[in-house]
Formats: C-alpha cells, structure tokens, sequence
C-alpha cells in the first residue's frame, strides 16, 4: 500500500477494480460510492488497474486514485494479494472472471447484486451484494469495521475461486451426465 501512496500504511482501507473502464462497468458509480464511504473512512483509498473509453472521465472525477493502466500479470497479482477488497459496480455482468481472480488471490469483492456476481459471491461469506450506490458505500464501512471478518472472507474467497478449477467443473458436469469422474470420451 505504502508503494501506492506515500501516505498508506498497511491499516489504510484500499479498494481495488481491473476492468475495462467504460461506462457499462459501472466505473462512474465510484465517484459517489467512495464519496459516501469516506465519510466515515476518511482515508480509504482506490486503485484502478485498467484503461478504456471512460478512462480519462474517471480521472477527473477520482484525482486522488491510483490509475495503473493496463498491468502484467504478476503486478495484478500482487494488487490483488495485497489491497483489501474488490470493488465490482457492474450492473450487467454474465459472469465476472475479475471476481474470480480476485478470490483467487484472498480478496473478498462488493458488487452489485444482479446476474454474475449473483451466482459467484457468498453474501458475507466470500463478499457482499447490494443494491445500490448507497448500500455499496455503507457494506464497504462495514467491512473494515470488522477485521475479523476480513480475515475470515479471505479464506472463504480463496475456498469460493476453488469451485471454479476446471477438474472440479468437469467432474460434476461428467456426474450429471450419469457418467464416473475419471470417465474419458
């Protein structure tokens, strides 16, 4: 955190996107969501991983957040690995491999509660879906008032991403197909 911003400690509350920066991601919730949020997490902080259309707008709107631009793989693990929570304002989204990623390196993830984040996160368990932009900004305050429980969701987000390894995949689709796991076509 402290070679993202000179004044970060590790304590510091930081969120994290990589995405496409478009409007159809949501990315022009942030503004208002970290708005809301500060209020009482005066020194949260944002890291943006990613470029796009709506690149050069949200950096107006977010003067004091990160930008990354696109990274290499190895840098965007380490974002992942070492920033607090993945935030996802997507509204659309049929399925979301960010979210993946980021429960693949112990990130917990906030998103909006509609098709694909539905159907990965574990509301309290592996993250948190809500509503809207109010409901986003008030669950981030939540969860770093609580560092037990952010302790607890990074086990569970690394647990939730291993539902998702191809073996168990094509175990299951191979069990409903009546057929054994090991059974090769």
């Amino acid at each position: 955190k402290r070679d993202l911003f000179a004044d970060a400690t590790d304590d510091t509350p930081v969120l994290f996107i990589a995405c496409r920066l478009s409007t159809e991601k949501g990315i022009l919730d942030l503004p208002e969501i970290l708005a809301r949020a500060r209020q009482s997490l005066p020194d949260l902080k944002l890291v943006v991983a990613g470029s796009g259309p709506a690149e050069e707008e949200l950096k107006a709107l977010l003067p004091d957040a990160k930008f990354m631009g696109w990274v290499d793989r190895q840098t965007l693990a380490s974002l992942y690995a070492g920033l607090d929570l993945f935030v996802f304002p997507s509204r659309f989204d049929t399925f979301g491999n960010v979210l993946l990623e980021a429960f693949a390196h112990g990130m917990p993830a906030i998103a909006y509660d509609c098709k694909g984040p539905r159907d990965i996160i574990e509301p309290g368990m592996s993250g948190y879906l809500v509503e809207d932009i109010a409901d986003m900004a008030d669950q981030i305050v939540v969860h770093f008032q609580q560092p037990g429980t952010r302790i607890a969701m990074r086990l569970a987000a690394r647990e939730r991403a291993g539902h998702y390894s191809a073996d168990r995949i094509m175990a299951q689709y191979l069990g409903d197909l009546g057929l054994p796991a090991g059974a090769h076509p």
